[in-house]
């Protein structure tokens, strides 16, 4: 009850106010640019902007040469299981693509059954 009590005494007392409008002390360690420098700045960043990279030769507008992908993995199991897989991707060309992929597994169900 009591919490209660203080919860609500919280909610419908006044909130805090602050000094918000009291006059603020010039910063000490402003630095303002003049004029000139302002206008070298801004000239500056124009020129950058104005100024375009020359054009690539015919050699680097070429693709980079595309690499091999792929995925491989293994599996355990039990009674003797046993299985390895993979997959490769190999570019061909501009354009082309050969996807190559293998699987091996190898299980003993036979002795499991024997027993």
């Amino acid at each position: 009850m009591r919490r209660l009590a203080i919860g609500f005494a919280l909610m419908v007392s006044p909130a805090p106010t602050f000094a918000a409008d009291a006059p603020r002390a010039p910063i000490a360690d402003e630095h303002r640019l003049s004029e000139a420098e302002v206008q070298k700045v801004l000239d500056a960043a124009a020129l950058k902007r104005d100024v375009q990279p020359a054009l690539p030769q015919a050699e680097e507008l070429k693709p980079p040469a595309r690499p091999i992908e792929g995925e491989m993995g293994v599996a355990i199991g039990t009674g003797g299981y046993r299985e390895a897989f993979g997959t490769a991707v190999v570019p061909l060309g501009q354009d082309g693509v050969a996807i190559i992929s293998f699987d091996t597994v190898q299980s003993n169900r036979d002795k499991r059954r024997r027993r």
